[in-house]
């Protein structure tokens, strides 16, 4: 599961320079583009970073702001996916929007097998952990 998140890591950091470049690049995209790269960066390079072991130093603070960022952004992405399938089942002028649903869909994943990585074991360890 460690090397699907670490692969979903890297997709995501990629996603968020493709949006924070089209950002640069074209003169009609919104702000939110660039918010949502800088979130898909900041998720991927916390996970990397964590990953790689770069924030042991930090532990067990480090592992506790990436249950709490992976919750955020279960919530973030399973809302964004929701609100983007609803508005293209009738959306204005025909014209449908699969960005934010595939941004929303990305951001929801990886935070599914992050916390999937990091949370459950965790928690197996603490109910299978002798008692005093």
């Amino acid at each position: 599961m460690k090397t699907v998140l670490l692969t979903l890591s890297v997709i995501n950091g990629l996603m968020g320079f493709a949006l924070i470049g089209l950002f640069i690049i074209t003169d009609d995209t919104p702000l939110v583009v660039v918010a949502l790269g800088v979130g898909l960066l900041i998720q991927a390079g916390f996970v990397l970073a964590y990953l790689s072991g770069v924030l042991e130093a930090l532990e067990p603070w480090s592992l506790r702001a990436i249950l709490v960022g992976e919750t955020v952004a279960l919530l973030v992405g399973f809302f964004g996916f929701v609100s983007s399938a609803l508005y293209n089942i009738n959306p204005p002028g025909g014209d449908y929007e699969y960005g934010p649903l595939a941004v929303a869909a990305l951001i929801g994943f990886h935070a599914v097998v992050a916390l999937w990585v990091f949370a459950i074991p965790k928690q197996a360890e603490r109910i299978h952990a002798p008692q005093p």
